[in-house]
């Protein structure tokens, strides 16, 4: 990429510092769409809830990012197990039927 910048009129210190910016944004955005597609596939699984609402803020705290309230709400709820989720969802449950 440096011989790009040269060709055009850069020095090469100047060429090499917009290879490292360059680097550093591709990096960046890189490390911020992984941890947004972490926050997103996150699965309760075998965790208890307490660890899955820790799990959760911390994505969601790393993030950063300014996701409307419901949105939120809802890649929660999603991530949580299947007779979990039905019970936040319908808000009907079943002592005998339902084992958290």
């Amino acid at each position: 990429m440096c011989l790009v910048y040269l060709s055009v009129g850069f020095s090469t210190a100047s060429a090499y510092l917009l290879d490292f910016a360059l680097v550093a944004i591709m990096t960046s955005q890189y490390y911020k769409n992984n941890l947004l597609d972490q926050l997103h596939n996150l699965r309760q699984d075998h965790m208890s809830v307490q660890d899955y609402i820790a799990a959760f803020e911390d994505l969601t705290r790393r993030n950063n990012m300014r996701e409307h309230r419901f949105q939120t709400i809802t890649t929660f709820v999603w991530g949580l197990r299947p007779k979990i989720r039905r019970v936040m969802i319908t808000g009907y449950y079943d002592l005998d039927t339902v084992a958290f």
